[in-house]
This record gives structure tokens, C-alpha cells and sequence, in this order.
């Protein structure tokens, strides 16, 4: 990366020598600058964050070699007092580094990262997936006496021990497993491993040894594909599938005049190395039935994708569950 910025110590102009020329190392320096969460409207109006509360975001940078790594803490001003958001931990990972422009330089920051922040993506109308594009900022950089002034943020030099946890250097960076795609057609190992994993949370409560299996999968309640049956291979020998339509479900508890009980595959996102299903373990209870009650049961399952198989992410995860009267 250096590089393509300098291609030698020769070339440090005066704008960038505090930074690239120093005798002091700054492989591990930190530096720190305040920046009011307000915009500047076209009529010259000073629009601010949940006026009238203050809102600032205390902006810290470390510089690795050529490389500028800014994590953005949101922080609100009560009576002089620095109150931090609770939700610190995910907000704005942003990199960048200086580039060159005639007679000024300018600092090119990029954003991949922030969980709280809306995400522009493109979608592969062929494959369905959907890259996320990054937001950039161009901004003038100028060195001071103090630290350096990115845009209109002045920062400072700050001593390392007074620097509080400062995210991993892979949060800034582009991760590929935010390349996804939602409900993709066909994903039967994952559909089975999935059901195999629902039974083992023990909750399902079955008719002796019969699972029954809904054929339509859905998302939001859209059908979004008609499973197979034939491709879903659970691997446990001592149960009975069938597979029906949704509406059969409904004709089988009226005609036998009982709870009918059935798993229900819901939305897959498919992400570049990992992959999540929802599933559901749905109760139809005839209308006629006086004071009955059953638990509905809900989970989302996490998988590492390892050589075509699915490894659970973490710890079998319990499950989510509801009354149906």
C-alpha cells in the first residue's frame, strides 16, 4: 500500500514529513479528536443530532506504517460530563491513508464496518448475491505543531496507556462474509443438518415416531421454494418423515380432529463462508377443541461452511417458543 502513495522517503513532502519523515516511530501512535454530530445545510443552517442534547463522537486514529485505522465512539455532553452510547462496540471502522494532489494532500477514508449504520449494497442479478459497497470520504489532510487536522477534526497526540480497548485491525477491514445471498433454491444439506439439529434440542414434542416436514418453504409467509423430499436426508434411521402441503396439514387435523404438528423451514441466507436457516415448529389445533394450549417452537441455526459440509457455529442454541390457544 505504501507504495502506491510514496514511492520513496525522498518523495515526503512538507505536509506529510510529520507523519512519514519523523525520527520518532509512529507504527503504534495514537491520536484523538472531537467531532459534533451535525451537518451543515444548503440554506447555511447547522442541523445536530438529537438537538437538544449534544452529541459528539470522540474519534481516535492509530497509524500503522501508512496506514490511518479511526474508530468513532458516539458520546453526549450532560452538565460537562462525557455520557458513552451503551451500544459502544459497533459503531463507525473506518481506514484510509494520504494521497497526493498538486500542491495538497488529501486523507481517503473507507467504511465497511458499522453495524448501526445503513449498508449500500449491489446485487448480482445472476447469482443473487449482494456485495457491500463501501462508503468513502475524501478529506483534506494538513499536519499541525499539536497532530494533524483531518477535514475540520483537529487531532492530537495521545499516550498509549490513556487509549481505552481499540477494536482489531480485521474490523476495519473488508470482511467477504458480508457477500450473501437470501433464500437460495436447493441448500439440502443445510435443510438437513438444520432439522437434524432442531430435533436434538429435545423441545419437540412428536406423534410417536413420525416428523412431519411442510414442502413449502417460506419467508415472511411468501413461499420462496418447494422442497424436494427426496433430497432431504436427515440421518437418524428411527423416524418416520412425511412431507405435505400446508394446506394437507390443515385437512389432516380437521379430518382426524387433533393437533397436527410439523416443521417448517423458513428464510436461508447464504453468506460467503458462513450460513443461518430459521426453522419452525408449527401447531395446527382444530376449532373445536375447548381450553387447549400448545408451545410453538422457533430457532435460527449458525453454520460454518467447511468442505461442502455445515459445522455448527457455537453451541447448540435453545429454543425460542410461543403459546397457540
Amino acid at each position: 500500500m505504501l507504495s502506491l502513495i510514496i514511492k520513496s522517503v525522498i518523495m515526503c513532502t512538507v505536509t506529510v514529513m510529520f507523519l512519514l519523515c519523523s525520527q520518532t516511530a509512529l507504527s503504534q501512535n495514537y491520536y484523538e479528536g472531537v467531532e459534533a454530530k451535525c451537518i451543515t445545510l444548503k440554506n447555511g443552517k447547522k442541523e445536530c443530532y438529537d438537538w437538544p442534547r449534544r452529541w459528539f463522537s470522540l474519534n481516535t486514529v492509530k497509524i500503522e506504517n501508512d496506514t490511518f485505522y479511526m474508530y468513532k465512539t458516539p458520546f453526549s455532553l450532560h452538565k460537562g460530563e462525557r455520557r458513552y452510547s451503551a451500544s459502544d462496540g459497533a459503531f463507525y471502522y473506518m481506514y484510509g491513508v494520504i494521497i497526493k494532489k498538486a500542491s495538497d494532500s488529501f486523507m481517503v477514508l473507507t467504511m465497511y464496518n458499522c453495524e448501526y449504520c445503513h449498508e449500500n449494497t449491489y446485487r448480482d442479478p445472476k447469482a443473487g448475491f449482494h456485495f457491500p459497497l463501501p462508503h468513502r470520504d475524501t478529506l483534506k489532510f494538513v499536519s499541525t505543531k499539536a497532530g494533524f487536522k483531518i477535514g475540520k477534526i483537529h487531532y492530537k497526540k495521545v499516550k498509549d496507556n490513556t487509549v481505552g480497548h481499540f477494536p482489531q485491525k480485521q474490523r476495519f477491514l473488508f470482511d467477504s462474509n458480508k457477500i450473501y445471498r437470501i433464500n437460495p433454491e436447493s441448500q439440502y444439506k443445510l435443510i438437513s443438518t438444520s432439522i437434524k439439529h432442531f430435533l436434538d434440542t429435545k423441545d419437540l414434542v412428536l406423534d410417536e415416531d413420525t416428523i412431519r416436514i411442510c414442502r413449502e418453504r417460506v419467508d415472511y409467509d411468501r413461499i420462496c421454494e418447494i422442497l424436494n423430499p427426496d433430497s432431504i436426508h436427515i440421518g437418524i434411521h428411527k423416524y418416520k418423515i412425511v412431507f405435505y402441503n400446508e394446506s394437507e396439514l390443515v385437512d389432516l387435523s380437521r379430518i382426524e380432529n387433533r393437533v397436527i404438528r410439523y416443521i417448517k423451514i423458513n428464510r436461508i441466507t447464504d453468506y460467503w463462508r458462513t450460513s443461518s436457516i430459521s426453522l419452525h415448529y408449527k401447531i395446527i389445533i382444530p376449532k373445536n377443541t375447548i381450553s387447549k394450549s400448545e408451545k410453538e417452537y422457533f430457532n435460527r441455526f449458525e453454520y460454518y461452511k467447511i468442505n461442502g459440509k455445515y459445522k455448527m457455529i457455537g453451541k447448540l442454541p435453545e429454543n425460542s417458543w410461543g403459546i397457540v390457544q
